[in-house]
């Protein structure tokens, strides 16, 4: 009789990301099967069962349901991933090399060459994406003149050369003006992962250009190799705080784009501060890329929710305003019912929401500049300043 592996993990993650609908709980419902075929299965443990099926479960709950299956059980078991060819369908694999912040893109039959592409670390954690993972690049340039990533195409099984500690505190020292990240959030000390550090220390200053002020959560993160160099991967921006038996929030699905847009979209000068957005109007589709590009040019997240699909469910709402730091509605996109809902929603947890007359872009960019300004939620009848971009820095 075989023996199972521990797949309470990869189910959980799994549960998460599944959408509460008649399509979205088939798709879960084939990748919990898939969940457990792989945890009777030996040769998906490599490192640590849980965290191999768990990464395994997760990029395949998230491919069903964006609609983009992955061919999990086609990875190889060695100790590393090597590609055929560097073509598909006329798009290009690369391979990722992750940094202590962000990632580059090589070639995967020649990694040894100077990286082609650098990602910063919001896109690392919205694909969740690992060292020496590879992936599918469109032939659409983002911004800087990056390619989009179409999807992961395979999960490495090698060792990431970098350790990452989550959740870490940043507490003031008035006595000499300095910030100083010592334990996380659960007391764990930083001494006790990497013995090369006691902590980690910024001037005012320093700390100013890390946007980190007294008890912020940071991830920090080192290469094995060279512990006593520390930096901060990741600030997180979100009112909840972790607790020691919940983790946080799963990363949002990445959103596959498929049309050229302009390199700039954006109009005014802030901000987000890698807060996530989310956007309430109907018919996502049609405008889900140049959105998405609009939040990610002031560095926020985005999180559209289809209002005509999910009009009448309560639940779904207060699941989804939940992830988020901030809500836009569109008004002539949303029923009266919708509108009552998202207000009941954004009361309970605390959460800004303002309100765009339509879902031109500028409406939603202006609308989005009056929630984290604190300012009023309606544009109509208040004269608002809005900090526009001069034309000389565009």
């Amino acid at each position: 009789m075989k023996k199972y592996r521990d797949y309470r993990t990869a189910i959980a993650r799994t549960l998460t990301m599944i959408q509460p609908t008649d399509e979205g709980l088939a798709k879960g419902a084939k990748a919990i099967q898939e969940i457990l075929n792989l945890a009777l299965d030996p040769d998906t443990i490599v490192d640590s069962d849980n965290t191999r099926i768990a990464r395994l479960a997760t990029s395949n709950a998230h491919n069903e349901t964006s609609g983009h299956a992955t061919q999990a059980n086609a990875e190889d078991s060695s100790s590393s991933v090597k590609t055929t060819s560097a073509q598909s369908n006329g798009q290009t694999i690369m391979q990722v090399k992750r940094d202590l912040k962000g990632f580059d893109l090589v070639d995967p039959n020649d990694p040894t060459v100077t990286p082609r592409y650098h990602y910063d670390e919001i896109l690392a954690r919205q694909l969740v994406i690992h060292h020496d993972d590879q992936v599918l690049l469109e032939q659409n340039l983002r911004q800087h003149r990056q390619p989009y990533i179409d999807k992961i195409v395979s999960h490495a099984t090698t060792a990431d050369p970098i350790t990452v500690a989550a959740f870490f505190v940043v507490h003031y020292q008035d006595t000499d003006d300095t910030y100083h990240i010592e334990q996380d959030y659960n007391g764990t000390t930083l001494s006790s992962l990497n013995p090369a550090m006691n902590d980690v220390t910024f001037t005012s200053q320093e700390a100013q250009y890390q946007r980190i002020s007294n008890g912020q959560l940071v991830d920090l993160a080192w290469y094995k190799e060279r512990p006593e160099k520390v930096v901060i991967r990741y600030v997180h921006h979100s009112s909840s705080q972790p607790t020691s038996n919940k983790a946080a929030k799963p990363a949002k699905k990445a959103t596959i784009h498929t049309t050229t847009v302009p390199v700039t979209l954006r109009t005014l000068d802030f901000d987000l501060h890698e807060k996530t957005v989310a956007i309430v109007m109907g018919d996502v589709g049609t405008r889900r890329t140049q959105i998405t590009q609009l939040i990610d040019e002031h560095n926020g997240h985005t999180l559209l929710i289809d209002a005509f699909k999910h009009s009448n469910s309560t639940n779904f709402y207060y699941r989804q305003i939940g992830q988020a730091d901030l809500v836009v509605m569109i008004q002539n996109q949303n029923k009266h019912a919708t509108s009552k809902t998202l207000n009941k929603a954004v009361k309970h947890y605390g959460i800004k929401m303002t309100i765009a007359d339509g879902g031109g872009l500028q409406q939603i960019e202006r609308a989005v500049y009056r929630g984290i300004a604190d300012l009023p939620a309606y544009e109509s009848g208040n004269p608002i300043s809005y900090p526009r971009i001069n034309d000389a820095s565009q």
